[in-house]
C-alpha cells in the first residue's frame, strides 16, 4: 500500500488555488491519490497550523476553514488519528470564538468524558454545557495549580537543563 504524510504548505496550496504550479500539482496528487488508494496521514498538528494560516495570514473565516477541512476529512484517501474528535473540534472552531488549539482540547476532553483544564482565557465565554449530555464540564482556571519552583537541587531535570535555565530556576527556587 502507498502510503504518505501531508505537508500543511500541500494542503494550503490545494484549499487556496494560489500558486500557478504548486496548486495544480496539490490538486492532482489528490486526484492520483483516490484513484491509486494512497492513504494520507493528516496530524491534528497539521490541522492546526492549517487553520492559523488560513485566519492569520489569508483572512479566512473560521466558517470557510472548518468547512473545507471538514470535507476534506470525508475522503476515503485521507486518514485521520481520532475521527471523532477532530470532526468534534472542527465544528466546535467553526460555531465558537476559540482557535483550534483549544477546539481540540475540549474535543479530546469531551470524549475522554474529563474536563479540560486552561489558564487560557478563552474557555471562560466558553459554555460549559456545550456538550449535549451535560455530562462534561470544561473548567477555566483562575489560579495557577502548579507549586513554586522547586529549587535545583529538588528538581531532577536540572542537570539535563542548559546552564542559563538552571541558574534561572535557582534564582527563582524558595
Amino acid at each position: 500500500m502507498k502510503a504518505g504524510v501531508l505537508d500543511t504548505n500541500v494542503l494550503l496550496r490545494f484549499f487556496l488555488q494560489d500558486d500557478p504550479k504548486q496548486s495544480p500539482a496539490a490538486t492532482a496528487f489528490f486526484k492520483k491519490a483516490e484513484d491509486e488508494n494512497i492513504d494520507l496521514f493528516l496530524q491534528d498538528a497539521t490541522v492546526a497550523e492549517v487553520t492559523f494560516v488560513m485566519d492569520r495570514v489569508f483572512r479566512r473565516s473560521r466558517i470557510q476553514i472548518a468547512n473545507a477541512l471538514l470535507d476534506f476529512i470525508q475522503n476515503p484517501f485521507v486518514t485521520v488519528q481520532n475521527p471523532v474528535v477532530l470532526t468534534d473540534a472542527l465544528l466546535r472552531y467553526r460555531n465558537h470564538s476559540i482557535d483550534f488549539p483549544e477546539a481540540l482540547v475540549g474535543a479530546l476532553a469531551v470524549s475522554m468524558k474529563v474536563p479540560a483544564v486552561s489558564f487560557d482565557k478563552d474557555w471562560r465565554n466558553w459554555p460549559a454545557s456545550y456538550d449535549l449530555s451535560r455530562r462534561q464540564i470544561i473548567i477555566y482556571i483562575d489560579e495557577p495549580l502548579v507549586p513554586p519552583a522547586p529549587s535545583v537541587a529538588k528538581c531532577p531535570m536540572a542537570p539535563m537543563l542548559p546552564l542559563r535555565l538552571r541558574r534561572l530556576l535557582a534564582t527563582h527556587a524558595g
